[in-house]
């Protein structure tokens, strides 16, 4: 953005427009799966949908909402996975259908799945909360339709998180699953680790600044090109008047 400012402002609208249908198109594939992986990978596409559309904003809140909720996607994403990975190793699949019920032997895997896909789409006190909010902001300005189409994006990858938390650790356990007896619930490094990408986000949502100015550079040098541009702008009319004098 500082090196081409022309070049981004033209193409910032379908920049925009493609984030929008990424975001939508990532999280509608999310609610349809029925692999445990598949929902997070595709909730992963939905997100950096939502990442580029803040930052092609080419506006100080959009593009800090966009950088912030790539950071905090990143740990979100991480920590699903890793629940999910988890699941898989114990139970030896991540097929939904085959799943159900692991809140009984596994409440607190039961838990960080549930928090970390609250914080994912935005729960009050998260970064989300606040990447997200500044993204909208940001699309306020000249973009209405795709701040409202990004409000739906975060329902639907809600719906499709919740639908994955229910298949997968409540209800009775699947007649088609192995036997789960022996499944056992977070411990040693996998305790410590949940725990410390759960803390990251509440500390990140109730704290960002930290976060911000991580990044403050780039939109600095943003704000920086806003006189420039309106300059340039402004620039070939002024030439006219003075054509217009001689």
């Amino acid at each position: 953005m500082p090196l081409f400012p022309r070049l981004c402002e033209q193409v910032s609208t379908p920049l925009v427009i493609l984030g929008a249908v990424t975001a939508l198109y990532g999280a509608v594939l999310a609610v349809g799966q029925y692999d445990l992986r598949r929902v997070i990978s595709y909730f992963w596409v939905s997100q950096m949908g939502l990442v580029l559309t803040g930052l092609a904003t080419l506006n100080a809140p959009g593009v800090s909402g966009g950088l912030l909720q790539a950071m905090s996607s990143v740990v979100e994403v991480c920590g699903l996975m890793l629940i999910a990975l988890e699941v898989e190793a114990r139970a030896g699949t991540t097929d939904m259908r085959l799943l159900g019920g692991l809140v009984r032997r596994a409440p607190r895997l039961t838990t960080g799945f549930l928090l970390l896909s609250a914080s994912a789409v935005g729960f009050p006190g998260t970064i989300s909360f606040v990447a997200e909010d500044l993204a909208i902001q940001g699309l306020l300005y000249e973009h209405q339709l795709a701040a409202a189409l990004m409000l739906v994006v975060t329902a639907i990858n809600g719906v499709a998180l919740f639908k994955a938390f229910k298949q997968t650790f409540l209800g009775p356990g699947s007649q088609h699953a192995k036997d789960l007896r022996s499944f056992a619930d977070l411990r040693g490094w996998e305790y410590r680790a949940s725990v410390a990408l759960m803390a990251t986000l509440l500390i990140g949502g109730l704290m960002p600044q930290p976060l911000l100015a991580v990044r403050a550079g780039v939109v600095d040098a943003l704000q920086k090109l806003e006189p420039a541009k309106a300059v340039a702008h402004a620039a070939p009319a002024h030439d006219d008047d003075d054509d217009d004098d001689d």
